[in-house]
């Protein structure tokens, strides 16, 4: 019987086994936990960049990233000794029945225990799969032999196994506060409350989950993550602030939001201002040398001087193909200094969201001027952009020589006889004509 046969009582995916709605709860937890690299066998930025989502094929769940893939099974109910040691059973014939094998891993969800033997179990599951993981041969084999003694189950299975206990009744209370808080503790919005992050939740699984899971259809991670993140971008990032509600009457402007925002915009239009100083002190003393004796460094896309902007920010850019070397996401900090976030970000909203929290979730950047860290709550309605290098002071021609010269530039030549990057971007061959 071959792996993918969807009619095998052995491969239905769980099915018969287990609700619709502990399914499509587990599957959004658990993309939530992978995505943020909470889960020790599955890549996280693999899986971010190449990531799928299958529903229903070899199990109830998958996970898959190009260098492995995760199987789940899910149970609604309160799961046995026996439950568990089955379970291990039927990840076996999966793992021998399945060809490309190389990296699979395997995951029990399940609502509760039943029975202290089911606890010992998984302590041991716990234990063999730490001395798998430390690699010394002779104490996996004495180790792998005491466990298939002990529980008549295969070791080299139980190694890759991971049972986890949890209440997935997201109908409750508890269920919600699970969701939310595996939620916040990858994407740093505390600003948001467990009902705000239930909708979204709520709405992927109407939208994408439940109709992929009917279908057993397949879905990029990717995609899921862009949809996490949507409904939770700032306001400052899509250009819209407003201090109007929604009532079922109608709409009225809110004194309270207003206040808000009011008080908001007047510290990043101070703190812009800062950064903007800093910027203009640094670069004057360039864009004099450009004018007066040095000359401009031309543009590597279409070959134009690049100037120094006379009005606005006075950043550096191309007057005829309006190319921008410099781009930075700035924090707001009480005290109206710039906290830089994210250089160079993505073009796409979703993604520099995603950027900017995974750069205050891991680095917790810092104020230089008052030490506060950057404040979660208010970073939803304190991001800026500038389009100037940061720190200011880093800046300088030789490195838009460099770009030049990467991009296939030779003095005022392209290596491209008549071409120029714009030229071929404007013919659709610069992904195969570039670097």
């Amino acid at each position: 019987m071959h792996e993918s046969n969807r009619f095998s009582p052995t491969f239905r995916g769980g099915q018969l086994a287990s609700r619709v709605e502990a399914q499509d709860t587990v599957c959004m937890i658990l993309l939530v936990e992978a995505i943020g690299g909470l889960i020790d066998e599955i890549p996280a930025r693999q899986l971010t960049e190449a990531g799928l989502v299958i529903f229903e094929k070899l199990e109830d769940i998958e996970i898959s990233w190009p260098n492995g893939r995760a199987l789940i099974s899910v149970k609604d109910k309160a799961v046995s000794y026996s439950d568990i040691t089955n379970e291990i059973e039927k990840f076996s014939k999966l793992y021998s029945n399945t060809s490309d094998n190389n990296g699979m891993v395997f995951r029990l969800e399940a609502g509760s225990l039943s029975g202290s033997k089911a606890r010992t179990l998984i302590d041991d599951l716990r234990a063999l799969k730490s001395v798998a993981q430390s690699g010394v041969i002779s104490e996996w084999r004495m180790a792998a032999q005491d466990f298939e003694a002990e529980h008549q189950a295969p070791s080299s299975i139980a190694a890759i196994t991971t049972v986890c206990i949890r209440d997935m009744n997201i109908n409750l209370d508890v269920g919600k506060a699970i969701f939310a808080s595996r939620f916040r503790t990858v994407f740093p919005v505390q600003q948001f409350t467990d009902d705000k992050i239930f909708e979204n939740y709520s709405r992927m699984i109407y939208e994408q989950i439940a109709p992929a899971r009917r279908t057993r259809a397949t879905i990029r991670i990717d995609i899921l993550k862009k949809s996490l993140l949507e409904p939770l971008v700032p306001r400052m990032l899509h250009g819209i602030n407003t201090d109007v509600m929604k009532t079922r009457y109608g709409y009225v402007v809110d004194p309270t939001l207003s206040e808000k925002i009011d008080l908001s915009l007047k510290i990043i239009q101070a703190s812009k201002r800062k950064a903007l100083k800093r910027w203009r002190r640094h670069a004057r003393k360039h864009a004099v040398a450009s004018l007066l004796y040095r000359g401009h460094v031309a543009c590597p896309f279409c070959n134009h001087p690049l100037m120094f902007s006379t009005f606005g920010d006075n950043s550096v850019g191309c007057p005829n193909c309006h190319y921008i070397p410099y781009l930075t996401i700035f924090y707001a900090c009480d005290c109206t200094e710039p906290v830089a976030l994210v250089r160079q970000p993505s073009v796409e909203t979703i993604e520099t969201f995603s950027e900017i929290l995974e750069e205050v979730k891991i680095n917790s950047p810092t104020c230089d001027k008052c030490g506060q860290r950057v404040d979660r709550e208010k970073l939803y309605s304190r991001v800026f952009s500038a389009t100037i290098p940061w720190p200011p002071e880093s800046y300088n021609e030789n490195e838009l020589i460099t770009i030049r010269t990467k991009i296939g530039w030779e003095g005022r030549s392209y290596k491209i006889p008549g071409e120029t990057p714009l030229s071929l971007i404007k013919k659709g061959e610069w992904k195969e004509s570039a670097e």
